[in-house]
This record gives structure tokens, C-alpha cells and sequence, in this order.
């Protein structure tokens, strides 16, 4: 099992994927000996040997540097990783009946009560009466629980044990304390099934809706588990009297993959079992796993997603699944006040800010739909969810082939194209023009970068960046962080603009965000701004960290990505808990620009930084300012 240092590496390294690296540059990164860092990479090398979605190569006097073979397998890997780095240590409360059940059936031999007394910190009278409850609760699974001599088991079937554990979510349970191998819900385990079913899918060509294959792939997980502690399905237990060849050819080939991985020999019943799950059987798919509500809230959320944060996450099944994992238990503490409190979860806000926000629109949805409000803790573990797919929008495309979706004439174009291939040469490999209605999903597959001249479809379901059909320098600066993000410190430093950087003294935060937002839609000739951004301070703080408040609109406005600064030397108070802050930096991120949303990235890198904001303050100008920021980000490059 990795530990929290070798986690931090793999992550260092991947948001740097491309770059070279020694172990002595980590060892001093990460405050270490080079031994120990040499004895951490050989420990991350045979991870990565094991589960074949990267590697590290190495080139005679350059260094190390990832080489990732499986984009798709690692980023979900990775996310896994990020999940397990910030919930290290939680565990996800259950109910004591809940969990009395678990424990019973997680174990093969009987249970002494007092055990159960010790463990549960509860008195023999108490556990009396949970087990009546226990036992009405069983009944619905054809599953008896037998007390004799002060000693407990569950008896039935395993494929009603099964149903049990699913259908309760009892495998979502976190138990404090046990080894990795005993954690149902680990992450990896289950991108790891996730990757082989679509493998074997796709091969046997296999037809499988989205939350089936969700389904699919937690009762594999579920499988898994009972199997590794010698929980198996006996041949009399299944009656099966229709045609299972297809499906029977199917769960072979997954499970004579999974057998490898997970070292341990499946039994046929196994193996028919999921073939009569594939088959659609009632007796193994009584009741989904993650509900259709679950999904179609998941669905709904990440096309909210890519409508604020042009962030399209719709088409990622790897962090669907999770999310959809996530919400169940979430729910459950949600509605009954067990949220998780940790404050060290506090560094997912100041590391991954853009993760944070992405998270917290999606409590905010939440709370609409089920009336319950998540804490800051639980915000961060969703926001954990979100790194690893964001981490993919750090990989740079080569030769970027753009269409512009415009209802000009092919004549009028000639201006426009011209432009784009004066200012974008070298980046530009395909450049083509058509109108809305020639537009096919099919096309869509064939490019990187969209733009349009008009406020269309494209422009307002988050798929195309809008440009005026005479392009102007915005244009040029707002294209170009869509295609190549930030490459130095200047491109960061050009977004601010001395004409919205302000001393606000005196200022309450009302007044602040009025200014900030004013001044902002006249140089941007945009509208609506002042309440989008009220709507977003509505669900949650933007106190990010270091007396740094980052307000910013609910919803992209337009095309533009700025920054309004405003500086005062009496702090002023932001929030509800009394946050503190001197410099208020007003956020806009252009609408359907990806390589924006770098600038999140950027962000968090500054509020790391302790120093800055008392220098930034004292000295009060725009061109110190700059300097300051500068200075910060010199290592970022």
C-alpha cells in the first residue's frame, strides 16, 4: 500500500507530467534523504509495474519522466490516489445496526456478543435489542440470524448475503482500523474492475446502458471481496434454465482476468452467477446499486458543470461511477447530521481551488434536490473526485485542429482565417468553417478547438468559445489561453489589468464586489455579472486562504478571463465564521475556455504562499503588486 508521501510523488509527477526529474530534486521537494526517496520510487516503479497504466523512463543525463500508456485507466487511478490521500484515516458512519450486520457478515465463524459489546461500546441490553432489529431486517433477504450460547451468526444463501450488502450499501462502509484488503470501497480496486468489464465489453461487443454498467462493475467489486475471504456461492443455490452462452463466454473472460490480478481461483458458480446478473435476472438484480435518481442527478450536475465551468465531464465514466458511489453514503450523513468534520481537509480548498468551487456548485445542487447542506469537509472529499479527470486538461494537444461554427459565407472568412493563421501557425494543423446545421456528433469527434462568431447552441451548451467575427486582441489573448493555457509567468501577469486594480479601505464587502463587478462589465461590455457573483457567494464562502477572498460568478459571462484586484489595509470581514481578508481578487474564467480554468491551478499556487499579501499590502500599487505575484509564481515555471 502506497503511503501518503509516495502518493504526493505520483501527483507531483503527473501534474508535471512530460518534465524530467532526479530523485535528488524530489528528496529536496519533499524535505527527505535521497535514499529514502530512491527506495519511494522503486516502491511507485512496481506500482506502476503492476498495474500497467504508466511508467517511469529514465534518459542518460535528463533524468526520470512519466510515461502514461493508458490515459483513460490512469487518470482514474490517479483520482482513486487523490480520494485516498484526503480521506486517509475517515471513516463513513454507519448506523450500529448497519453495522452489526456488516460484521456478522464478514466473518465466517460466530460472533461472541460480548465481542460485539466491546467493540460497539454498548451494553448487552442495548445489543439485544439491536439484534431484534436486525433479525426483522434480514427476513426481507431470506436470511436467518442465529443466536445460540451468547454467540451470533447470519445464515442463507450467499447470493442473498450478497443482495444484503448491496442493497443496504453496507460495502460502501469504511472500517476504521482494518487492513486495505478488507476496505470494500477502495478506489482502485474498483477502477481497475471498471477498466477490464470495458475492456471485455467492447471486445465481445456487448451493449450495456450507463448505470448498468455502474451496477456491473460494483456487484463485480462486491464479488471480489467475498471471494478473497472465502465467501462463495454454492451450486445449489442458483437455478438457472435459460441460455447463458453469450454471457457465460463474457464473464469468463472477466474473471479469468480478474483471477490474475487479484490471485485467487473463481469458482464456476462465480463465474454463472454474473452471467445470470448480465442476463437480467431478477434473483441478482432485485434493486440497483446506484439508483436511476442517483444517476440522472449525476448526469444533470455534470452537464451544469460544463454549462459554468465549460469543464465537460459527461462522457467520463470513471468519475461518474465514483460520484455516483460517493452520493449514496453522502446522502445518508447528510440527512441525518453525520457529516464528516476534519480540518485538514482545509488543503483541498487552497491546493485544487477550481476542484473546491467545481464541488461546492455541486453540493448546491444537491441541496436543492434533497434539502441538505454539506459542510466545508464534505465539500473537499467531492472536490477529491473531480482532481484526477481535471489533472487531463494539463495535457497538451499537438497539431490542434479547430472548427469555427459561423453562418458567414465562405467569402466573408478569408479575413478571419487569415488572422487565426497569422497569430497561431505553429499550433494550428486543421482549420475549418461550417454553419450550425452541418454539424454532426460525428464531426464533433474530428476536432480539439471550437469557436464561433454567433451565440448559439454550441456557444450557450458549453461547447464552442465565442469570438467576434472581426477578431480584436481579446480574441487573440482569449484563443490563445485556449489552446496553450499559461505557458510563463506573463501570460499570468497579462491578465491583470491595472485600470481594475483598486484600494478598497473603508470598503464593506458589498461595496467591494459592486465595485469590482462595475468597473469589470465596462471595460468587458458585459452584463450580469454583480449577481452571478452574489448567487455563487450565496452557496459558500470564497475565502480561500492567507486574507485572500476570490469571488467570482456562479456562471461564465462571456469569453473573457480577467482579474479585478481590490487592496485594503483594514482587513474586512468576508463570512459567516469571520474570515478575515486584505486582498479580494474578482475571477472571471472565459466561458468554454479550458485553458483558463488553468488559471485556478495558478491561484492555488499563490495561496500556498504565506508572505505575499502583507508585502502586496503595504506597499499598495498595481506595479508592486505585479511583482509580488511574479515572485510567487517564478517557481511555478
Amino acid at each position: 500500500m502506497l503511503n501518503q508521501r509516495q502518493i504526493e510523488i505520483i501527483l507531483d509527477i503527473y501534474e508535471n507530467s512530460g518534465k524530467y526529474f532526479t530523485a535528488a530534486y524530489l528528496a529536496k521537494q519533499k524535505n527527505t534523504s535521497l535514499r529514502t526517496m530512491q527506495g519511494d520510487l522503486k516502491i511507485i516503479k512496481d506500482e506502476f509495474a503492476q498495474n500497467k497504466y504508466a511508467s517511469i523512463e529514465s534518459q542518460k543525463a535528463k533524468g526520470s519522466y512519466l510515461k502514461i500508456h493508458d490515459q483513460d485507466a490512469f487518470s482514474d487511478w490517479v483520482n482513486a490516489l487523490y480520494v485516498q490521500y484526503n480521506c486517509d484515516n475517515l471513516d463513513y458512519p454507519m448506523n450500529r445496526v448497519s453495522k452489526i450486520v456488516f460484521l456478522l457478515l464478514s466473518t465466517i465463524r460466530t460472533t461472541s456478543m460480548y465481542d460485539l459489546e466491546d467493540e460497539l461500546h454498548i451494553s448487552h441490553s442495548t445489543l439485544v435489542g439491536d439484534i431484534k432489529i436486525a433479525q426483522e431486517n434480514l427476513e426481507e433477504f431470506n436470511l436467518r440470524l442465529i443466536r445460540e450460547n451468547n454467540r451470533l451468526k447470519i445464515a442463507g444463501f450467499e447470493v442473498n448475503k450478497r443482495r444484503c450488502l448491496a442493497e443496504n450499501a453496507l460495502y460502501l462502509a469504511h472500517v476504521q482500523g482494518q487492513d486495505q484488503e478488507d476496505d470494500c470501497i477502495d478506489m482502485q480496486r474498483i477502477a481497475y474492475i471498471k477498466d477490464i468489464l470495458l475492456r471485455v465489453f467492447t471486445d465481445r461487443q456487448y451493449y450495456i446502458s450507463d448505470i448498468d454498467f455502474n451496477n456491473a462493475v460494483l456487484t463485480v467489486n462486491i464479488m471480489m471481496h467475498r471471494i478473497q475471504r472465502q465467501f462463495f456461492i454454492k451450486e445449489n443455490e442458483l437455478e438457472i434454465t435459460d441460455e447463458l452462452d453469450k454471457e457465460m463466454m463474457i464473464s469468463q473472460q472477466i474473471f479469468d482476468n480478474l483471477k490474475q490480478r487479484f490471485l485467487c481461483n473463481i469458482p464456476r458458480e462465480e463465474v454463472e452467477f454474473f452471467g445470470l446478473y448480465l442476463k437480467g435476472q431478477e434473483i441478482c438484480k432485485n434493486k440497483e446499486i446506484i439508483s436511476q435518481e442517483i444517476d440522472d442527478f449525476i448526469n444533470e450536475t455534470f452537464v451544469g458543470i460544463r454549462q459554468n465551468y465549460g469543464v465537460d465531464f459527461t462522457n467520463n465514466i470513471g468519475l461518474k461511477l465514483s460520484m455516483g458511489l460517493h452520493c449514496i453514503p453522502l446522502i445518508i450523513r447528510l440527512k441525518y447530521d453525520m457529516q464528516i468534520q476534519n480540518e485538514s481537509l482545509s488543503t483541498v480548498k487552497e491546493n485544487f481551488p477550481l476542484g473546491y468551487d467545481i464541488a461546492t456548485y455541486f453540493s448546491y445542487l444537491l441541496q436543492q434536490k434533497y434539502a441538505v447542506k454539506a459542510n466545508e469537509s464534505e465539500i473537499s472529499l467531492i472536490a477529491a473526485h473531480f482532481y484526477g479527470s481535471m489533472l487531463e486538461l494539463k495535457q497538451k494537444k499537438q497539431n490542434i485542429r479547430i472548427l469555427i461554427i459561423s453562418a458567414m459565407k465562405q467569402s466573408m472568412t478569408v479575413l478571419l482565417r487569415s488572422m487565426l493563421r497569422k497569430w497561431f501557425a505553429a499550433e494550428i494543423g486543421q482549420l475549418d468553417f461550417l454553419q450550425a446545421n452541418q454539424i454532426t456528433e460525428q464531426l464533433l469527434d474530428e476536432y480539439d478547438v471550437f469557436l464561433t462568431t454567433e451565440k448559439n447552441d454550441f456557444y450557450e451548451k458549453g461547447l464552442a468559445m465565442l469570438i467576434d467575427t472581426f477578431v480584436t486582441e481579446k480574441d487573440h489573448r482569449n484563443i490563445k489561453l485556449l489552446m496553450d493555457g499559461f505557458k510563463n509567468v506573463d501570460d499570468v501577469i497579462d491578465i491583470f489589468q491595472k485600470d481594475l486594480f483598486f484600494n478598497v479601505n473603508g470598503m464593506t464587502k458589498d461595496d467591494i464586489i459592486k465595485l469590482l463587478s462595475a468597473k469589470s462589465a465596462d471595460k468587458y461590455e458585459i452584463e450580469g455579472i454583480y449577481e452571478a457573483v452574489l448567487e455563487r457567494e450565496n452557496i459558500g464562502s470564497t475565502f480561500f486562504s492567507q486574507a485572500v477572498a476570490i469571488p467570482h460568478p456562479i456562471r461564465t459571462i462571456s469569453s473573457d478571463t480577467f482579474i479585478s484586484v481590490g487592496i485594503t489595509e483594514e482587513p474586512v470581514i468576508w463570512d459567516e465564521e469571520g474570515h478575515k481578508v486584505n486582498v479580494i481578487m474578482l475571477l472571471h474564467v472565459g466561458k468554454n475556455n479550458l485553458g483558463s480554468f488553468q488559471l485556478w491551478d495558478l491561484l492555488s499556487h499563490i495561496l500556498l504562499e504565506k508572505n505575499w499579501v502583507d508585502e502586496a499590502v503595504v506597499k499598495g500599487n498595481f506595479e508592486e503588486f505585479l511583482q509580488c505575484i511574479a515572485n510567487v509564481l517564478k517557481s511555478k515555471f
